[in-house]
């Protein structure tokens, strides 16, 4: 071995991250005010979600798993959830190599997977994950209006209902 791979190790050390995180979730909830949003590559590898979320989402999907999720179950190489979108719950595995972005608004915490970098020196301050990162489906901006479900399933929801209005 003639170099060390840090951008592979951090990426690698980043996804066993949210492993643990996820991990921890499925075994005691969510605490606090705590709530992530993931995006993934839908059609990566191993990606297991329904026909007509493929079709929806062909390339990029975000989920949120804040109160409305039901059965996640962490594996060593992905989870499974079962989320509700327009009111019909949906069965989703989720490897972590297809993840691109995790974000806990509730902290402020967020890392981007996809084409990551390694650099010595760190990024600008402008450079931080924050929700805008996140970008709105067509799907759920037409959604955004709607009244929240009182059941314990999820759905995509928009950024935009979080969003400083200042912006």
């Amino acid at each position: 071995m003639n170099e060390i791979d840090y951008e592979k190790l951090t990426h690698k050390a980043m996804l066993n991250l949210i492993s643990d995180i996820l991990s921890s979730v499925s075994e005691g909830g969510l605490p606090g005010e705590h709530h992530f949003y993931i995006s993934f590559k839908t059609q990566a590898p191993k990606v297991s979600i329904s026909d007509s979320l493929m079709a929806q989402y062909p390339e990029e999907m975000t989920i949120v798993l804040q109160n409305q999720y039901e059965n996640l179950i962490v594996t060593p190489d992905g989870f499974s959830v079962r989320l509700s979108f327009n009111h019909t719950p949906h069965d989703l595995y989720i490897p972590f190599a297809a993840l691109t972005k995790f974000y806990d608004p509730s902290v402020s915490f967020g890392l981007v997977l996809d084409d990551m970098t390694v650099s010595a020196t760190p990024a600008p301050a402008s450079d931080n994950l924050s929700e805008g990162d996140f970008d709105d489906s067509e799907e759920q901006k037409e959604n955004k209006n709607q009244e929240p479900e009182n059941n314990p399933t999820g759905e995509v929801v928009s950024l935009e209902n979080f969003r400083d209005k200042k912006d």
